[in-house]
């Protein structure tokens, strides 16, 4: 793997790091289950899967916890004022830095903004870190705490404030919706080092990945299709959908003859509909079946059991 990634610890260490929950065996198991329980995947995709091109990284990212206050007031109808209040938590990790080149686009993507529980923070000593190993990584804080907060933070708090009016309103109309967000940070923005596991994979010619936190809690990925597959199950989708649709010839026969022949052939069409639906789910099934039993067995030997 040609990374994109340095490999220099920085020299600034936070005083708190995200103590990661799996190893690389862990995310070796994580991702084998992922793509065995994901339909449609090719079922010889683990064997272009590279077991040792797993690399862990640390990243750092500012830790921003708080709670927002939101006001909202608009017309509801017949013109009626309406306005309510809404609160809630926020405790987001946002990526430290913004420099091109320094990491794959997809794990930039997905390290950007997340969620964090705060409970799994431990003190940080640089021995947590092996710079010996050539698959742990670590990338620089090219970013300042407010830099990120007026990037990223600002925007996506006020995006969660967002969300809770319209929680809060519901199936209501409002027109002329107006909110004021109020911000309290406990937290401002502390610099922390958070564990991801990632690896690429080609398949046919294209690259796949496949990322996860330290502690197995968010995954992000992309996979192969089994176009096969794919095309069996959306023909029998469409078959389902063309004898659903077919109770409307009923009015032809009731036209072209009477409606007693009408509804003999509805009774006709009820019984096969039961039936085509029935046959054709099960087939599905079956060969969803097949295909992940291949892919468990062929699992159980990239993982090595």
């Amino acid at each position: 793997m040609n990374s994109h990634v340095p490999q220099t610890v920085e020299a600034h260490m936070p005083l708190r790091y995200v103590s990661p929950t799996i190893d690389v065996d862990g995310f070796k198991h994580l991702m084998a289950q992922t793509l065995v329980d994901i339909d449609f995947v090719p079922c010889d995709v683990f064997q272009a899967i590279d077991a040792r091109e797993v690399f862990c990284i640390y990243l750092p990212m500012y830790l921003y916890e708080g709670t927002y206050q939101v006001a909202w007031s608009g017309n509801g109808a017949n013109q009626q004022q309406l306005h309510g209040k809404a609160t809630g938590k926020m405790a987001y990790l946002y990526l430290a830095n913004d420099r091109k080149g320094d990491l794959p686009k997809e794990l930039r993507d997905f390290t950007a903004c997340l969620p964090y529980d705060t409970e799994a923070l431990s003190p940080f000593v640089v021995d947590n870190i092996d710079a010996t190993d050539s698959h742990i990584l670590t990338a620089l804080s090219t970013m300042s705490a407010e830099d990120v907060w007026k990037k990223w933070g600002k925007a996506h708090t006020d995006e969660l404030a967002m969300r809770s009016v319209h929680a809060q309103i519901g199936n209501q109309k409002v027109r002329k919706l107006k909110i004021s967000t109020n911000i309290e940070l406990t937290n401002q923005g502390e610099l922390l080092y958070v564990p991801f596991y990632f690896t690429y994979y080609t398949y046919n010619n294209h690259r796949y990945s496949f990322i996860a936190d330290g502690q197995g809690k968010h995954q992000s990925y992309n996979n192969p299709i089994d176009k096969r597959e794919s095309s069996y199950a959306r023909n029998c989708k469409v078959l389902m959908l063309i004898v659903k649709w077919m109770w409307m010839l009923a009015v032809l026969v009731w036209v072209a003859y009477d409606y007693r022949f009408a509804l003999g052939y509805l009774v006709v069409w009820a019984i096969c509909k039961v039936v085509v639906d029935r046959v054709l789910k099960q087939q599905i099934a079956r060969r969803f079946k097949r295909s992940k039993e291949t892919r468990q067995a062929d699992a159980d030997l990239f993982l090595g059991i």
